[in-house]
């Protein structure tokens, strides 16, 4: 897997190290990864805020892609803060509280994606 985050770029297909990664590369409380195989497409957007998370899935260039719907975590405000893979507030975005998973429901779901480089079938998905 090619992982793009907050620090660079890291490649592995080992479980545990994508995990360390995705736990420990932070700017604050947030962070933010790019996650593909060994092509462009499909690939998978994550981004953090603390313990909440944002995942999207990009299946092919032009789609829109699908986010998360009905996983909301219990005592999510109604929208969340999220940085991108720069870490600038340039390209910062908000989300409403019902496209977002919790980090340990994201977490497996980029494990998913790394086995097999499908969608993850642990999330509910939603297409745009």
């Amino acid at each position: 897997m090619q992982i793009h985050d907050l620090s660079g770029t890291f490649e592995t297909d080992d479980a545990a190290e994508i995990t360390d990664r995705l736990r420990t590369v932070r700017k604050g409380v947030h962070c933010a990864f790019f996650v593909a195989g060994d092509s462009a497409y499909p690939y998978i957007a994550v981004h953090f805020n603390s313990d909440i998370a944002y995942i999207h899935y990009f299946p092919s260039d032009g789609h829109p892609g699908y986010q998360p719907t009905g996983m909301t975590p219990h005592g999510v405000s109604d929208d969340l803060h999220f940085l991108n893979v720069d870490g600038s507030e340039a390209g910062a975005f908000d989300l409403p509280a019902s496209a977002l998973v919790d980090a340990d429901t994201a977490i497996s779901a980029v494990l998913e994606f790394a086995a097999n480089c499908e969608m993850p079938q642990s999330i509910n998905w939603f297409e745009l």
